[in-house]
């Protein structure tokens, strides 16, 4: 989330018309991993999740180029993937009040 907001806070000074930029960390996850992460915080399994086949055309495994950010707009990614999943669970409970249970 910091990595990200502080990237696009540059925008506003560096942006360069006509490009197109990707925003993202340099670590390869695959979803599941992210899935587990995730619940892992959460205190959860993953009987929750339905797994199904992909679907024809589904992109299956996909790294993002992060070069122009890097670059353009000091874009930095500081914060893990396991660091930050943890972090913005906590905001968005706190944020959408869902940390308080009836």
């Amino acid at each position: 989330m910091e990595d990200c907001a502080r990237t696009l806070a540059n925008i506003s000074e560096r942006f360069r018309p006509g490009e197109v930029y990707n925003i993202g960390g340099t670590e390869y996850h695959d979803v599941k991993m992210v899935s587990d992460l995730i619940l892992r915080h959460l205190g959860k399994d993953d009987r929750l999740v339905a797994y199904k086949e992909a679907e024809p055309f589904t992109t299956r495994d996909k790294k993002i180029d992060v070069t122009k950010a890097v670059a353009h707009l000091d874009h930095a990614a500081r914060v893990s993937l396991a660091e930050g999943i943890p972090l913005t669970v906590d905001w968005m409970k706190r944020t959408y009040g869902m940390d308080r249970r009836p």
